[in-house]
């Protein structure tokens, strides 16, 4: 160490000393409880009636993940603790509640569905005395996939061919018209998921008004209303029956 003793003193007094130095291993509050299995709220993704695809499994999985990135640049505690995978659906144990509730938001948004919340009492905390409550933040997607037969309150029958978090694109199996149904339009016109017997059928004659089709299972024959899609002789299409009506989905590659 060098220093003046005094205000007049002109040269530095220069004096050695050994100073032991103790290091001492920690880690800061947020590392503790990520190291320690702590978790704040779980996000529970589920679908309407059904358990949830491999393929959304795959792709809500890809979505959190993106999304965690972004969410933990403003909150440190918004880490996944856990994921488990159940039959229903996914568990995702989250650092803190409002990075849930954020992922669920995300999830709506790319999926559509609905959002809901629930707390447990899980103990009370030994500084404030105050009770700590643990929350489960749910969001349940739409039970519709792409390929699903689906009909309104008016009879109208319609392929999905594609859903997301605004809504459906259908197509309507009479007119062949794609149309656009927003989540509150599907629920107003009574839009849900009909029961249907898929076969394959070959189209043997044509007429300008008619087209005669082959069961290709019991190769019996039948007649239908020239829908509006090119046809040719010879060609075999995926076909769906609905409250015994006949409806052409799609040419068989």
């Amino acid at each position: 160490v060098k220093a003046r003793i005094h205000e007049l003193q002109h040269e530095l007094h220069d004096e050695t000393r050994h100073v032991t130095v103790y290091v001492r291993q920690t880690v800061c509050p947020r590392c503790s409880k990520f190291l320690g299995g702590y978790f704040e709220a779980i996000l529970q993704v589920r679908a309407d009636g059904r358990p949830l695809t491999e393929e959304e499994r795959k792709a809500i999985g890809k979505l959190v993940e993106e999304k965690v990135d972004e969410i933990m640049r403003r909150d440190r505690m918004g880490f996944i603790q856990d994921t488990i995978e159940k039959e229903e659906g996914l568990d995702f144990y989250m650092g803190s509640t409002s990075s849930a509730r954020k992922l669920a938001q995300a999830i709506k948004e790319r999926f559509g569905g609905t959002i809901s919340e629930a707390y447990e009492l899980v103990g009370v905390d030994r500084q404030t005395s105050k009770e700590v409550h643990r929350a489960s933040v749910s969001i349940r997607i739409p039970k519709f996939r792409k390929g699903d037969i689906v009909e309104d309150r008016r009879g109208n029958v319609y392929t999905v061919e594609n859903v997301d978090g605004k809504g459906m694109t259908l197509t309507n199996l009479v007119t062949r018209e794609t149309e656009r149904r927003d989540w509150k339009t599907v629920k107003r016109e009574g839009i849900d998921a009909v029961e249907g017997e898929r076969k394959e059928a070959m189209v043997t004659s044509i007429t300008p008004t008619e087209v005669q089709l082959m069961d290709m299972e019991t190769y019996e024959t039948y007649e239908l209303e020239k829908p509006g899609i090119e046809l040719r002789e010879g060609e075999i299409y995926h076909m769906v029956e609905v409250r015994g009506k006949k409806y052409f989905l799609r040419k068989k590659e």
